[in-house]
């Protein structure tokens, strides 16, 4: 495990597991303290996969490091399969596995929208800005300023979204997933899923359901987005959240619907009974979970590395 934070000066300090260089400090030592990340002083927002780092700089850009984990899941988004970065602007590769060709640009950040600015298709995102990142433990999610989504990395599982389970990220040019065109406002990334809230209250999830997180009644895996077709007491959903095979969302009452893994009690409402994997089990059947009597959620976090931050995602904003 390891965590990362973002300074209010803009520096990022990072602390615990280092191998494949996911702290950004220049190895893969283990450190038991924080420590800043050299090369970036400009961080707004953190996210930590299982062996990588995705920071969103005030640019409106991203930078990575870690390693690309195996099977060329291009989770770094550089360019280049087997691949390790260090430290911010560093690129180390296994020259006998190495395909693709190196895409950070001068100030160390991942060049989405490809090589050059003729990238074809969907992909020219040159005057697009990222606003919100997530990572997943082997891919990421951003939000573009335009309410576009973006993914890269593993797709074994569908968690790009884009209709297939091809990994992006480790070819030149490679051009990134878009699960949702339009309309989001904010995002969260689980092990192998994603969830994204729309301007109208909507949530669409998409990737892995082994626990029933996605509150489909079963364990099917979903390759490209779904829409939420309904919560408890007819409610919207002002905020959304994920953790490794859970989702959550809160309702415009402020109250707290969860699904899916529940052996350690993660759902949180009363028992260990896995939700969202069988029968009926959906959103619009799920009990939310008890707050007590006047209580409403004001922010939730989990604690995961994969999570975004020291404790994880902070879906209220607070």
């Amino acid at each position: 495990y390891f965590s990362g934070v973002v300074l209010e000066n803009g520096e990022v300090w990072m602390t615990g597991a280092g191998n494949g260089g996911k702290t950004g400090q220049g190895g893969t030592g283990n450190r038991n303290t924080f420590a800043a990340v050299s090369n970036i002083s400009n961080a707004t927002d953190i996210a930590c996969g299982y062996h990588h780092t995705l920071v969103l700089t005030s640019a409106g850009k991203v930078k990575t490091w870690g390693w690309n984990h195996r099977d060329d899941h291009g989770v770094l988004g550089v360019g280049i399969a087997y691949a390790t970065v260090e430290q911010v602007t560093s690129v180390q590769t296994d020259d006998s596995l190495n395909s693709g060709t190196n895409t950070l640009d001068a100030s160390g950040h991942i060049n989405i929208q490809g090589a050059s600015s003729t990238y074809p298709g969907d992909g020219n995102y040159t005057a697009r800005t990222v606003v919100q990142v997530g990572c997943g433990g082997y891919h990421n999610i951003v939000l573009l300023d335009d309410g576009k989504v973006l993914t890269w990395g593993a797709n074994t599982k569908g968690q790009l979204g884009n209709g297939n389970t091809t990994s992006i990220g480790f070819t030149s040019n490679w051009e990134p997933g878009v699960p949702v065109s339009s309309g989001v406002t904010q995002i969260a990334a689980g092990n192998s899923h994603g969830i994204a809230l729309k301007s109208n209250g909507t949530v669409v999830i998409w990737g892995s359901n082994t626990s029933g997180q996605q509150g489909l009644a079963n364990t099917t895996e979903q390759d490209t987005p779904h829409t939420v077709s309904a919560f408890p007491s007819s409610a919207t959903a002002v905020a959304v959240g994920a953790s490794k095979d859970n989702c959550w969302v809160v309702t415009n009452g402020y109250a707290l619907v969860t699904m899916g893994k529940n052996n350690s009690g993660g759902v949180g409402i009363g028992n260990t009974t896995q939700y969202g994997d069988d029968g009926s089990e959906t959103w619009a059947t799920q009990t939310a979970v008890d707050l007590g009597s006047g209580r409403t959620i004001y922010s939730t976090s989990v604690m995961k590395s994969l999570s975004t931050g020291v404790l994880g995602q902070n879906i209220m904003g607070a």
